[in-house]
């Protein structure tokens, strides 16, 4: 079942060739897939929204899906109608008073637009809905929870999977004052720590970190293990936590040749750093 992070991948994957297409002079096909990016975005604001982590994308996984424990009908799920899907999410309102001649534009999207003739799709028409589809994914995309990721990273990295767990651990579990991913200067090729600091985390350190273990584990092969060498947990006194708290992330940033109060390390994924001299 994709997770939330996957579909929004996709979805923007789908925006750029459709608009490579578009280049292309390739109306119909650019039109194509300029409607299911929408689409796609739409379901993971459902994902969001709802306050799940997975879309079910077959009768299979919807009924293991936490969608239809909170009561969905399968028809609800796999709707095609913009209409729809949007309804089901918390932005109707603002999109509609917002942006209701763009969103008057991409309504007239269907699947079905790959099945219309040769010359269905002209230019204006296309370029219209790429248009006007670019200012409704930005209003979906830009609204709280679901910040602006257009280049999300390889899916096939296993420290990009870690990354996007640590997403979906501050849903379910709360924030963390830091979540990283380093290679140690000198430790083994390849490998990195997974350094991490949570108030949930201090109130019981070996279920926290066993959560986070469990996690990883559940989302990497055998293979892909290999690349982690371990989960480090930091107390709210650690000294690292202290010569970062003037530092404020959130959303992943990359770092090279850095000293963390002692720790050489030669390249680090932040993935959310929370200063406590500055806070949120």
């Amino acid at each position: 079942m994709p997770t939330k992070y996957e579909l929004r991948k996709v979805a923007w994957e789908k925006f750029r060739t459709a608009k490579s297409l578009l280049g292309q002079k390739q109306w119909n096909d650019a039109s194509y897939l300029c409607g299911y990016a929408v689409e796609i975005l739409l379901k993971v604001r459902i994902c969001v929204d709802h306050g799940i982590s997975q879309f079910p994308g077959n009768a299979t996984e919807f009924k293991a899906s936490q969608l239809k424990k909170q009561g969905w009908k399968q028809n609800e799920v796999f709707s095609h109608d913009l209409e729809h899907l949007l309804n089901k999410t918390t932005l109707a309102a603002h999109i509609k008073s917002t942006f209701m001649r763009e969103w008057s534009t991409c309504i007239q999207w269907s699947p079905e637009t790959r099945y219309q003739p040769v010359g269905t799709a002209t230019k204006t028409s296309a370029n219209q809905l790429l248009a006007d589809a670019a200012v409704i994914i930005r209003a979906i995309s830009d609204s709280p929870g679901m910040e602006v990721v257009e280049d999300i990273g390889d899916l096939n990295n296993p420290h990009v999977k870690i990354a996007l767990l640590a997403e979906e651990m501050m849903e379910e579990h709360g924030d963390f004052e830091l979540f990283a991913i380093w290679h140690r200067e000198g430790s083994f090729p390849g490998s990195a720590d997974v350094v991490v600091a949570a108030p949930w985390i201090d109130l019981s350190p070996r279920e926290g970190v066993g959560r986070i273990v469990d996690a990883i584990k559940s989302r990497l092969t055998a293979d892909e293990l290999k690349t982690v060498a371990g989960v480090i947990h930091l107390d709210a006194s650690h000294p690292i936590l202290m010569a970062l708290s003037h530092f404020n992330i959130r959303g992943r940033q990359e770092f090279h040749h850095c000293n963390l109060n002692g720790v050489q390390v030669g390249q680090a994924t932040i993935v959310r750093l929370k200063g406590k001299a500055i806070g949120d």
